[in-house]
């Protein structure tokens, strides 16, 4: 989880800057035009820093901590599409705090699960032709930490059609009732953008 979600951070430190310099700050680590599918890397060193880059940057990226708000980033750069998510736990589980049961415990189990499948929190357009390539789900509460528990989750997708891809749907709040809206973070390559979501309004616009 740590190397897939680092990436997607890495990714957004040009949220507040221009796009411009968010496609020169990405350059600088360049992923050397390999396939994003596989974990294989050429350089060792790339996984490090953006393992290290996620945390120094966590609190900036994911946002506050709001009871009843899951905060999303998306990039949109070329035939890719890279997502992470945080929720927090009251908003998953209903609690933040380590679980002192198996039924806590069991119930940690099964939103990492829930949530680390791409379907129960994004709809990609079909016309898009996109694929998932990498995703994964963790919290703090499995490892019986204490503080806010958050949920993290990170997708990859691979589009065959990009141009397509002018618009997704953010469908988690049909598996989270407690979750009342999303702040997402948009970066494509021609804009950026941060937009509010609810159960009633689902739609992230990406800009093409």
């Amino acid at each position: 989880m740590d190397l897939l979600s680092g990436r997607c951070r890495l990714l957004m430190v040009g949220v507040g800057m221009t796009f411009a310099g968010f496609a020169a700050a990405h350059d600088g680590h360049s992923h050397d035009g390999h396939s994003h599918g596989s974990h294989a890397h050429d350089s060792h060193s790339h996984d490090k820093h953006s393992h290290e880059h996620s945390h120094e940057h966590h609190d900036h990226s994911h946002g506050p901590h709001v009871h009843g708000q899951g905060n999303l980033q998306l990039v949109a750069e070329g035939d890719a599409v890279y997502a992470d998510l945080t929720v927090p736990g009251m908003d998953v589980v209903g609690f933040e705090r380590a679980p002192e049961d198996d039924a806590g415990r069991q119930a940690v189990r099964d939103a990492i699960a829930l949530l680390g499948n791409a379907d129960n929190v994004l709809q990609l357009p079909d016309a898009a032709g996109c694929a998932l390539t990498e995703g994964s789900a963790a919290s703090g509460l499995e490892q019986g930490g204490n503080g806010h528990g958050d949920f993290t989750a990170a997708f990859v997708f691979q589009c065959s059609n990009p141009d397509k891809l002018d618009a997704l749907k953010v469908v988690l709040f049909e598996h989270l009732p407690q979750l009342e809206r999303v702040i997402a973070e948009v970066v494509s390559d021609t804009g950026q953008s941060q937009q509010r979501l609810g159960p009633r309004r689902n739609a992230v616009t990406i800009a093409r």
